[in-house]
């Protein structure tokens, strides 16, 4: 795993990151071209789904998920796989709102298998590897309390669970969220209402109805699609 571009220090606590997750696009299918839709917000697309807040002008295409519902599995266990170290209760919550934190995202039903085991299973095609780790096992960490790599296959997730800020008074409701929300492909906004805002000053659980729109705008256009403004215009649908 390559390191981090950039880890953002958001917060002394426990900030909110991503790691960049470099890839070639996959071919970029036909689209025929429609009206653009007032919801459509041009800024909040290009920093949602092309990086643009955090990066700007480097974000080359979109980097959602080809399979809208990939495997996740929760590794329970420490680095040596001999202990367990991750609470019911985070288990409960990951398995309870994974599926609805998805389809919030890609607009289709989560048909995917969400597997726990205390053993490392390495990363694997087609499946989401969620971590809860030492700055020890994983130094990439640091002060963050979660990364993720937006839109990789494999994907991983990590928490630092030697944070206890990261899970005070429902923290980690949001954090697990957001960093899902990278790994489904999305990115930071300036949006401070926004479950992917760079910031941490909010405590919603779930997604915006403007983070839902473009979230599943960007999977019907699907992964590699370059940016060309409102995605089914004319010029983006070469013309047809």
């Amino acid at each position: 795993m390559k390191a981090p571009s950039a880890l953002l220090a958001l917060l002394a606590a426990g900030p909110l990151a991503c790691i960049e997750s470099p890839g070639a696009p996959t071919q970029e299918p036909a689209r025929t071209s429609r009206p653009a839709d007032p919801r459509f917000d041009d800024r909040f697309w290009r920093e949602l789904i092309f990086n643009e807040h955090d990066a700007p002008g480097q974000g080359d295409f979109v980097r959602v998920l080809s399979n809208p519902s990939p495997n996740v599995y929760v590794r329970l266990g420490g680095a040596g796989g001999t202990r367990r170290v991750v609470a019911d209760d985070r288990l409960a919550h990951i398995r309870e709102v994974l599926p609805l934190l998805a389809e919030q995202i890609t607009g289709r039903p989560y048909d995917g298998r969400i597997e726990s085991g205390i053993e490392e299973r390495g990363d694997r095609e087609g499946w989401i590897t969620v971590r809860f780790v030492t700055p020890e096992e994983y130094p990439d960490i640091g002060a963050s309390c979660g990364l993720a790599t937006p839109g990789a296959d494999p994907g991983s997730i990590w928490f630092a669970r030697g944070n206890d800020e990261c899970f005070r008074n429902g923290y980690f409701r949001r954090l697990f969220a957001h960093e899902l929300g990278h790994a489904f492909g999305l990115w930071h906004v300036g949006d401070r209402a926004a479950m992917m805002s760079s910031e941490t000053g909010n405590d919603i659980e779930w997604f915006t109805e403007r983070e839902r729109y473009h979230a599943q705008l960007a999977y019907e256009v699907g992964r590699g699609a370059a940016y060309c403004g409102w995605p089914f215009g004319s010029a983006c649908a070469g013309g047809t």
